[in-house]
């Protein structure tokens, strides 16, 4: 998977989620009169957006059984090549155009043992390795100029190239202390190392150019130790209570449009504390658990000017409640249904709103996190028909209904999107010996409008936010050989 992701041709409408500053027409006269998209599901560009993707993916697993220990080896090659053309400023302005190429390789090793010592112990013991070359350049094209930059300025970046490696090595254990009692852990070393070469500059027309940073090398490298433990009890053989404590870890990089501009690795503490239930003669399932997690340099994107970086949050919880449950009475009913509710805040982290840089750097503590909202619902039914001389029909019905998610860490009405729901219908049909399925279907009945992603541009002083699809009616077919 390539480290950085690219901005990709929206394929859904783009559009200014508030006004304009009028300070940002003044700066830009171009914006008085352009075509700028404030309805849901409007765009509105002045080049075009093009985008040609060629993926490979080649996977392969080995199992060999050697008794009481079993050996598998999974073997992954990936391979993506990626050219984009983007109006950037999602106006009909001309204010800024981008090209953005990509290449990217990669191929990991993983081989694990799994077995059991004694009819007491599990075990899973493993090493993984990872190696990644990563390739890109970024051209961003200003014909009315910006921030001081002549009109028809170029600024270019390139990393050439950007290499990964990745060691791991892992081990998992469950003891059986009693049939009904089981204590759980396991730990994990890691080793990443990230080199970087850079390049960016830019041209002035007409054709002056000067190098901002000049082929720079720049290495890094993160290492870890995380574990995990617990415990679990059963009740009895259809219900148990369960507590984990596990340690996660995400590495650090650079950021790519800088010079040798880190950010930290995040780290994780997670508690949990569950239970597992199936009751009425196990048709119905009831899944209660409560969690808290404690966040260190929480990895954030943010738009830094035209390009996108990752900064850290320096702390940041969550606490929780997830309640997941499905009831199938009798072989034609079957209902499910979750809960998430969440409180999720900063406990430490400053930083400056580029869309607000007069506020200066704010404490940004008890805010609430990016894309969490407090409260998340999932509603399905579903019906499946008696056999038929002509195979069985099965109706189903699905909600998602989420509460306000503010997209920025600023916690703004500018940056939030209020509660909604959606709502899926389909109609399946299967064939007598399950060898071929057709279905119908609708998505987003309702025709709801619902913000998905949200940036902030600095140039134009705007947020700009991506629409979730609208009311989408298809037909799938299935064989299978």
């Amino acid at each position: 998977m390539c480290r950085r992701c690219i901005r990709q041709v929206r394929n859904t409408a783009m559009n200014y989620a508030r006004p304009h500053q009028p300070s940002h027409w003044r700066r830009f006269p171009a914006l008085s009169t352009a075509i700028i998209p404030t309805e849901p599901r409007e765009s509105a560009y002045d080049t075009p957006n093009a985008l040609n993707r060629r993926s490979t993916f080649v996977a392969g697993t080995l199992n060999w059984d050697l008794g009481d220990i079993q050996v598998k080896s999974i073997t992954g090659y990936q391979k993506m090549n990626s050219y984009l053309i983007s109006d950037e400023d999602d106006t009909s302005a001309p204010l800024v155009s981008g090209v953005h190429v990509a290449n990217d390789t990669s191929v990991s090793q993983e081989i694990n043992l799994t077995g059991n010592v004694f009819k007491r112990v599990t075990f899973v013991l493993g090493a993984y390795y990872l190696s990644e070359n990563y390739r890109f350049s970024e051209q961003y094209t200003l014909p009315l100029g910006i921030e001081g930059l002549p009109p028809l300025s170029v600024l270019t970046y390139e990393g050439i190239p950007i290499r990964r490696r990745v060691l791991a090595g892992f081990g998992d254990a469950t003891l059986s202390i009693t049939d009904r009692f089981r204590l759980i852990g396991g730990i994990r070393f890691s080793d990443e190392k990230i080199t970087e070469t850079q390049s960016s500059g830019v041209t002035f027309p007409p054709g002056e150019s000067i190098s901002l940073c000049s082929l720079q090398t720049n290495k890094i490298g993160f290492d870890s130790t995380t574990g995990r433990g617990g415990a679990q009890y059963d009740f009895s053989g259809s219900s148990n209570l369960y507590a984990m404590v596990s340690e996660g870890f995400k590495a650090g990089g650079f950021n790519d449009d800088s010079c040798g501009e880190t950010y930290k690795p995040e780290q994780i503490t997670a508690y949990e504390v569950g239970m597992k239930n199936r009751f009425l003669d196990n048709t119905l399932t009831v899944n209660p658990s409560i969690f808290y997690y404690d966040y260190t340099n929480l990895q954030l994107s943010q738009q830094i000017g035209i390009t996108a970086e990752i900064t850290n949050a320096a702390k940041a919880r969550v606490k929780g409640l997830e309640l997941a449950s499905v009831w199938q009475p009798d072989s034609h009913w079957s209902l499910n249904a979750s809960l998430v509710l969440l409180d999720a805040t900063y406990t430490s982290f400053t930083n400056v709103d580029v869309l607000n840089p007069a506020a200066g750097v704010q404490n940004l503590a008890g805010k609430y996190l990016n894309n969490a909202p407090k409260e998340t619902a999932n509603l399905g039914v579903a019906y499946r028909t008696s056999e038929f001389p002509f195979g069985r029909l099965t109706f189903r019905a699905d909600a998602s209904i989420r509460s306000t998610t503010y997209f920025r860490e600023f916690n703004s009405p500018n940056d939030s999107q209020s509660g909604y729901s959606v709502v899926n219908l389909g109609l399946i049909w299967d064939s007598p010996s399950d060898r071929y399925r057709a279905r119908v279907f609708s998505t987003n009945v309702t025709n709801r409008a619902y913000i998905t992603t949200l940036f902030p541009l600095q140039t134009e002083g705007a947020n700009v936010v991506s629409w979730g699809n609208p009311r989408q009616v298809g037909v799938e077919l299935r064989a299978n050989f």
